[in-house]
C-alpha cells in the first residue's frame, strides 16, 4: 500500500494519474476492476454509500486503466464530485483474489 496526498482544485475537471504496485512491482490490472473511493472521513460507512462518498470505477467509466501491465490507471475526478475541504480516498483493485487497498491518503479540495 502507498500513502499519497492529493490535492484538487474546486470546480476543475481533474485526472488523477495513478501507478499501483505489488510487492514491489506493477500490479497487472488485466481483468481487474479499479475504485476510487472518495469519503468525508476515514469511518464513513461506503457500502451502500453514506452521503457523500463518491465511488468511482473502471465499472462505470471515471478511471480508466492505461497500462493493464503497467499498473497505471487515470481517473477522471468531474468538477463538483467533491467541495472544498479536506476529504480521505483510498484506490482499490478487485481481482480474482479479492479486494486490496492499492493507494490511500488525503484529499485536499482547494477553494478557488
Amino acid at each position: 500500500m502507498t500513502v499519497r496526498p492529493l490535492r484538487l482544485l474546486e470546480g476543475n475537471d481533474e485526472t488523477v494519474n495513478v501507478g499501483i504496485t505489488r510487492s514491489g512491482g506493477a500490479y497487472n490490472l488485466t481483468g481487474a476492476i479499479v475504485q476510487m473511493i472518495i469519503k468525508p472521513n476515514v469511518g464513513t460507512v461506503e457500502d451502500p454509500p453514506a452521503t457523500g462518498v463518491v465511488i468511482l470505477s473502471t465499472a462505470t467509466g471515471e478511471v480508466t486503466v492505461t497500462s493493464a501491465t503497467g499498473g497505471t490507471v487515470a481517473v477522471d475526478v468531474a468538477a463538483g464530485t467533491v467541495t472544498a475541504g479536506t476529504w480521505t480516498y483510498r484506490v482499490d483493485v478487485i481481482d480474482a483474489t479479492g479486494r486490496r487497498t492499492a493507494v490511500y491518503g488525503d484529499l485536499t479540495v482547494i477553494d478557488l
